[in-house]
């Protein structure tokens, strides 16, 4: 069909198929059913219908509730992604946790426990270049297909992302605070606890929408990753 039209290095047109077509039966028929079409149904012009003129055919409610629907069936559908990042948080806790433990209240026991905490917010790398190559696949999905069809809008795809990330990172940071916790510091009072737990929350959280800010805005995640191993060595380089 391409060397017929005339396109490609061995390709030759014999005839202008542009006119060929106009000139066709095939064309004059066509013309007249968007004649007809048009007088069927003519379009008022006096009191155009205002969704006519919208750019999605349903409200951004409707498409961030579906597309969030969607991520966490997809979520769901790719176990491995879960548990490595479970893995990770999981197992770097334990180690943590029982490479320090039960430490006393000496000076050199306090800067264990420092340095124990300052470990365990070193696996923040660690996560976010989980969460990009992710992110990077759903977003050429979303580049080739749902955004010319204009079947949502780039705002309900972000946000959906980042509101399925938060309650496995808020997962995560309950048994990474029980994996670390215990093993450290042992039980103690339900408001250091308690506090604890939601610095760790607040940590996996910060770590994920982190992830998302600097994807979101980067090619691909090779190049977002290395920007956030800088930022994340400023933020301790300045204690955060």
């Amino acid at each position: 069909m391409l060397e017929i039209v005339g396109a490609g290095a061995s390709g030759k047109a014999t005839q202008d198929w542009h006119e060929v077509w106009k000139k066709s039966s095939e064309a004059q028929e066509v013309q007249n059913e968007l004649q007809r079409l048009y007088q069927a149904a003519p379009p008022s012009r006096e009191n155009p219908n205002p969704d006519d003129t919208k750019e999605f055919a349903v409200p951004f409610t409707t498409q961030l509730k579906y597309t969030t629907v969607r991520v966490f069936q997809q979520y769901w559908r790719t176990p491995e992604y879960l548990g490595g990042k479970f893995m990770l948080g999981i197992v770097s806790a334990l180690f943590i946790g029982f490479s320090f433990f039960k430490s006393n209240s000496s000076q050199q026991g306090v800067q264990n426990l420092i340095f124990s905490v300052f470990m365990l917010t070193a696996i923040f790398s660690s996560l976010v270049q989980q969460i990009m190559p992710r992110f990077v696949s759903q977003r050429s999905l979303y580049e080739v297909r749902e955004r010319p069809s204009k079947a949502y809008s780039w705002a309900a795809f972000l946000i959906a992302n980042i509101l399925v990330e938060i309650p496995y990172q808020v997962l995560l940071g309950i048994l990474v605070f029980a994996s670390y916790m215990y093993p450290v510091y042992g039980i103690e009072s339900s408001q250091k606890q308690g506090l604890v737990l939601l610095f760790c929350i607040q940590f996996f959280v910060f770590a994920s929408t982190f992830a998302h800010m600097l994807i979101a805005a980067l090619p691909d995640a090779e190049t977002a990753g290395n920007i956030a191993t800088i930022m994340f060595s400023l933020t301790l380089t300045f204690c955060g």
